[in-house]
């Protein structure tokens, strides 16, 4: 029996939920993230914030799922598929065996 994708993707969901993991990017994009928010108008140096969203940049810039309100940087679907991806449909496919199928079509 095979599974569908919105039922491999809800058990990867699932699986990022129990990991309670915070997804850091890779440190170079961690830096060129901070580079463009430091240059930025709406960066307040004395706070270390944005001045639109009110973010704590030092913190912000590290994780994946973020991104700049003025589009600047964005969410980092590279440090997914680089790092995370395949440690999560890893553990789905241990679980869910007939997910594989999906693994593959995906990335």
């Amino acid at each position: 029996m095979s599974m569908k994708l919105s039922e491999f993707v809800f058990h990867v969901v699932c699986e990022m939920n129990d990991a309670k993991f915070l997804f850091p990017v890779k440190f170079e994009e961690e830096k060129e993230r901070l580079a463009h928010c430091l240059a930025c108008s709406h960066y307040n140096t004395e706070k270390q914030t944005c001045g639109l969203c009110e973010c704590y940049v030092p913190n912000k810039v590290k994780h994946l799922y973020e991104e700049c309100p003025i589009e600047k940087w964005g969410r980092s679907i590279e440090s997914w598929n680089d790092t995370y991806y395949n440690l999560f449909a890893n553990k789905v496919i241990e679980k869910y065996p007939e997910a594989e199928v999906w693994k593959n079509q995906i990335n």
